[in-house]
């Protein structure tokens, strides 16, 4: 009896010793592909794990610069002072934006984020202040009209904390 006889015949005649290496010849194929799909997968997952990691330093790096802050504000002994004065500070930004009417100039106070003085613009015209914030892509600009003429080369601005303010001659 064939030691082959229990197989089907379509797999039988492959394992013929002519055809052995045939049958070498398709396996070795078949672990290459498979080889090479494994390779993609590697390199996706690869990438993957290092854009995790990146996110991860930039994570860690936030948390340092928090932390950071956190010690260097506590080391000022500024916490004490700026909560202590926090209510009256509210109070006072939650009327702004403000434009107030004075003998000879308007006042205008306007809170906004801190920003370096090259980012806002002030614009003062017959009877309107134009201020432009540049910070983005797109500038964020607010017109305030005035009841009255103003000079617009007579005017005065200053920025302290959050608060922009205008002050403009009257004509």
């Amino acid at each position: 009896m064939d030691s082959t006889s229990f197989l089907p015949e379509s797999i039988a005649k492959y394992t013929s010793t002519e055809n052995i290496s045939l049958f070498v010849t398709l396996l070795l194929f078949i672990f290459f592909i498979y080889s090479i799909l494994q390779i993609g997968r590697y390199q996706k997952l690869r990438k993957w794990v290092k854009s995790n990691l990146e996110e991860t330093k930039r994570q860690e790096e936030t948390i340092k610069r928090i932390e950071s802050e956190t010690n260097n504000y506590k080391t000022a002994q500024e916490g004490l002072d700026y909560w202590s004065n926090i209510k009256e500070e509210l109070v006072e930004l939650s009327k702004l934006p403000s434009l107030r009417e004075e003998e000879t100039e308007f006042v205008l106070r306007i809170q906004i984020s801190k920003l370096k003085k090259d980012k806002i613009d002030v614009i003062a015209t017959g009877k309107e202040i134009n201020v432009n914030i540049y910070e983005g892509e797109t500038p964020l600009k607010s017109t305030y009209n005035l009841p009255k003429a103003i000079d617009p080369n007579r005017i005065l601005i200053s920025y302290k904390g959050n608060t922009l303010e205008v002050r403009a001659q009257k004509v």
